[in-house]
């Protein structure tokens, strides 16, 4: 119970690097069944999809995996083909999988502004500056 109440004070970020770094808190979080009273309560606390943002989207693409809730999944890649752009300016485009990244920049839904964008997104993911490719 004091790990949820924890839980609770951080920002899904904060709670996937937690997850990533402590063998107990990510043992506890998968062990727990989604539909248990501590998950239902912490997601009303956190309530992700009022979060979501074009500069947050990649964050909470990543705790929805850790939540294993394929709705809000969905919901942000929605985000990232529809706002693009903006998403790839967060600073977790970056860490984003490649599975998740040549899903979604093969997809026939994305809107951007030109292929440069798709360019200079490829780039940034793969870690290098888009002036150091010219």
């Amino acid at each position: 119970d004091n790990l949820w109440r924890v839980l609770g004070f951080l920002d899904p970020s904060a709670i996937c690097a937690a997850r990533g770094v402590c063998r107990t808190w990510r043992d506890f979080i998968d062990q727990t069944s989604q539909k248990s009273e501590h998950w239902q309560s912490f997601l009303r606390a956190v309530r992700p999809f009022e979060l979501l943002t074009p500069s947050n989207c990649c964050e909470l693409l990543a705790f929805s995996h850790v939540l294993k809730c394929a709705p809000l999944a969905e919901r942000c890649l929605e985000m990232a083909q529809l706002e693009f752009s903006r998403v790839i300016e967060g600073k977790a485009w970056p860490d984003l999988p490649a599975d998740v990244v040549t899903s979604l920049l093969l997809s026939d839904e994305l809107v951007c502004q030109s292929e440069e964008t798709v360019v200079e997104a490829i780039l940034m993911w793969l870690g290098r500056e888009p002036s150091q490719a010219k």
